[in-house]
């Protein structure tokens, strides 16, 4: 997968994406300038106004404070990375017409009534995000199952997102430093801990560790992300599938593994309904971490 923005002196600028629009990339103006993002909020945040999406059958040039869009193809066919939504974008941003935000708020509704389903809900007193990109989710899942919602977990905000880190060591090293437990909020009760997608398992790990070590009773689980199973190849950093706890392990060995009373991740219809209920022209998504 690939964003090309081209400089060429004495010409102009130039742009162009791959052929699926695995990432998102957005076209922004200010009077006679113009801006390219990966992120609507960026191109917002400076009083810029969105013009549109860039998509895979364009090539824009920009030439003396203007632009002109050539079609490469007659096909505008765009499969953009789902997993844009579930964690890597922030969430005040737009992709192809889908708010992040929202997005991730009907990710939790479709959650929600599978939890119904999976678990007694008289056993569950706290409903806890993983922060930050699960809160939206997990405020939807509260809402829904009419449980206090808590934010008992807090992070360092000047510690990087652990996943994309180097090594094992590394992120094993920098997770403890990242998330620390409000312990009078969670001694003695049953907890939904909420995360938007369980990678290596080394996080979620030390949640549940911080939360038996802190009194916790009944840990429960969820994930509004499928089970990752397999590498990545456009531009997310998950190299190895050996790596992945869900390659490893299915759910009946994550739950002993993890030593927690309940495991429930999103299914992939449902992640893919919660994008296309907002934009129904988007009828295809990059999905190889989830398929084998």
């Amino acid at each position: 997968s690939y964003n090309c923005i081209c400089m060429i002196e004495n010409y102009g600028l130039i742009c162009f994406k791959d052929k699926y629009s695995y990432r998102p990339l957005i076209l922004g103006k200010k009077d006679k300038s113009y801006i390219i993002s990966s992120e609507s909020v960026s191109i917002t945040s400076i009083d810029y106004e969105i013009i549109d999406d860039i998509y895979s059958n364009q090539l824009y040039i920009f030439k003396n404070n203007d632009y002109k869009i050539l079609n490469i193809t007659d096909k505008n066919y765009f499969k953009p990375c789902i997993f844009e939504w579930v964690y890597l974008s922030r969430e005040e941003s737009n992709i192809y017409s889908v708010n992040v935000y929202k997005s991730r708020l009907k990710m939790g509704e479709y959650l929600a009534n599978k939890i119904k389903k999976k678990i007694n809900i008289n056993d569950i007193d706290l409903v806890i995000p993983v922060p930050d990109t699960s809160k939206p989710i997990a405020l939807k899942i509260s809402e829904i199952l009419n449980k206090p919602y808590y934010e008992a977990l807090t992070k360092n905000r000047y510690i990087n997102r652990t996943f994309i880190m180097n090594t094992q060591q590394e992120r094993k090293k920098n997770i403890k430093r990242k998330l620390n437990l409000v312990k009078s909020i969670v001694e003695n009760k049953n907890i939904l801990i909420v995360d938007d997608s369980i990678v290596r398992g080394n996080t979620i790990k030390h949640i549940i560790d911080l939360l038996k070590n802190n009194g916790v009773n009944k840990i429960f689980v969820v994930s509004s992300s499928p089970e990752i199973i397999n590498e990545n190849k456009y531009g997310i950093d998950v190299p190895n599938k050996e790596d992945l706890i869900s390659y490893n392990k299915n759910n009946q060995e994550l739950k002993e593994y993890l030593n927690i009373d309940g495991i429930i991740f999103q299914d992939l219809d449902d992640i893919k309904k919660s994008i296309q209920y907002f934009n129904p022209k988007i009828i295809d998504f990059e999905l190889s971490i989830f398929i084998k």
